[in-house]
């Protein structure tokens, strides 16, 4: 079947999000899942919209958004939505992956910013840069990599959060210094079996010492628990979800406010 082009409507100059987050009212952002939507949010004098991954898998698969389709099949949609319309497009970052290269005034997924009261979290694509690099590094390397996005990324001060040689732990605490989170590292967490062993060892030290709140990472993945979540004491019932540093989506802003709540 040939392939439809980008429609050319696009080739004017697109307003920069600076100019519009610069106007002090609420920026709306409908979601487009198709071009047509795309050119009716415009004709209706939206200044800006959106693509989401479940509207946009919803209305061209009839599936939910959970991973059923992939690269292949989204970018040709998202890219005639986009060329459809003149306007700004904030696109879910795990449904833009490769779209990041094209100048569509898209925000880039190596970039997330958080608010949080007065404070933000910024995921900077430098940091994002060395996670990757670090993919293949040894157990100490990871957790120092996980020990910086403590209190580099998310802002904790660096007395906070605490290494152990000897367990290849990060504990976290709280502001009343108080143990309140800690990371169980591994070298790589891709399979199952690994992140068992290592849901049962963070679950084993958090007891221990009374902390709430449970990580797994390798210093890219991280899966993250809430142990006064769920009634019965389920691994299912106190996963909070999950995120990849090299992969960040918008939704993972509330996993990284969970985490940041006592910087």
């Amino acid at each position: 079947m040939a392939q439809i082009r980008s429609s050319s409507r696009s080739n004017g100059r697109r307003p920069t999000w600076k100019e519009l987050i610069a106007v002090p009212a609420p920026l709306l952002l409908p979601s487009a899942h198709d071009a047509l939507t795309a050119r009716l949010i415009e004709r209706a004098s939206f200044k800006a919209y959106q693509v989401g991954g479940f509207s946009l898998v919803g209305a061209q698969y009839g599936v939910p958004d959970i991973d059923l389709t992939h690269f292949g099949e989204k970018a040709p949609v998202i890219q005639q939505i986009i060329g459809a319309s003149s306007l700004p497009v904030l696109v879910d970052a795990d449904e833009l992956q490769r779209l990041n290269g094209k100048e569509n005034n898209v925000v880039p997924p190596s970039v997330v910013s958080v608010a949080i009261g007065r404070h933000s979290i910024e995921v900077p694509s430098e940091y994002i840069s060395v996670v990757g690099e670090f993919r293949d590094r040894g157990e100490e390397e990871k957790r120092q990599l996980v020990v910086q996005f403590f209190y580099q990324v998310l802002g904790y001060k660096r007395a906070r959060v605490r290494s152990e040689h000897k367990h290849n732990d990060v504990r976290v605490h709280d502001r009343r210094d108080q143990p309140w989170l800690v990371v169980e590292v591994k070298p790589l967490l891709e399979a199952e079996r690994e992140k068992r062993a290592a849901r049962r060892q963070g679950f084993d030290y958090a007891h221990r010492l009374g902390m709430r709140f449970v990580v797994i990472s390798d210093g890219d993945y991280y899966e993250v628990f809430d142990r006064c979540a769920g009634q019965r004491l389920r691994y299912d019932e106190m996963r909070q979800g999950a995120f990849q540093l090299t992969a960040l989506r918008l939704r993972d802003a509330d996993l990284l406010s969970m985490l940041a709540a006592e910087r």
